[in-house]
């Protein structure tokens, strides 16, 4: 049985989307090939983004997922082929992988079972059809993982929406740590009190949320950039290490909506 009641809205709609592919592949049961296939067709999805991030060819991955489902059907193999019945059950395999998921995201401490929780399930698998795929296209659960933590920046799965979350800020907000190991800031001069009076605030156990307050141009932002370099260089406590600094187009969040509640 797959643990609907942990899963997150991301997750649910992969598992509705994967049984409208078992039902257009006239299979009787859902595998593990029908699932990673909605997981790669989710619009706006986490699991296309880690894909692309690694350098894998979402396209690609989906066409051969799709040639195996075709041939599975015309062949009566496995993924089980038939006309479906009222009542649809999931494959020994994909009940296994849905186990294995249920672990990565204790072992990532997190409450939801997510999408990528799946996909790091589906890596661990040996000698299937989707295993391999993703194999051929150079994604191994040790890659995923490193792309996830660098896609999370520290955050967990506590709510049943937090991927769409993770996608806003990909969409709406500039990630200064990148920019910073990427060479693309301004060197910072003459900030190191007010970087460092920001670390001390940050590393706090409570009331940690530091403001900057100043008239446009005094250099609010400087000091936030030197902090993000000061993570790329790891200069940063433990406590900081690894984090990310994300900037907020909020103009561009507001542009988008016709009422406050909408943008809350």
């Amino acid at each position: 049985m797959m643990p609907f009641d942990r899963f997150t809205q991301k997750a649910q709609q992969a598992a509705t989307r994967s049984l409208e592919i078992l039902q257009k592949y006239k299979h009787s049961q859902i595998d593990t090939e029908h699932f990673f296939l909605a997981l790669v067709e989710q619009p706006e999805g986490t699991v296309p983004q880690l894909l692309e991030t690694l350098g894998a060819s979402v396209d690609v991955i989906a066409r051969k997922l799709e040639a195996v489902l075709a041939a599975a059907h015309k062949s009566g193999g496995s993924p089980h082929s038939g006309v479906p019945t009222v009542q649809v059950f999931i494959t020994p395999r994909l009940n296994r992988v849905m186990g294995v998921a249920h672990e990565e995201a204790n072992k990532l401490q997190d409450e939801f079972i997510s999408t990528e929780h799946i996909l790091l399930a589906i890596a661990s698998e040996r000698n299937t059809h989707s295993a391999n795929i993703l194999r051929d296209a150079g994604v191994t659960k040790e890659r995923l993982y490193g792309a996830i933590e660098e896609m999370r920046g520290g955050q967990r799965i506590n709510e049943p929406d937090a991927e769409s979350k993770f996608q806003v800020l990909e969409k709406y907000g500039r990630d200064l740590t990148q920019a910073a190991a990427e060479d693309k800031l301004d060197p910072v001069v003459g900030r190191v009190d007010e970087i460092t009076r920001v670390m001390q605030v940050l590393c706090r156990r409570s009331k940690n949320n530091p403001v900057l307050i100043g008239e446009a141009g005094v250099g609010k932002t400087a000091i936030i950039e030197g902090h993000a370099q000061q993570i790329t260089a790891n200069d940063e406590p433990e406590i900081l290490a690894g984090k990310r600094l994300v900037s907020l187009d909020l103009g561009a969040m507001i542009a988008g909506t016709r009422f406050r509640g909408e943008f809350e």
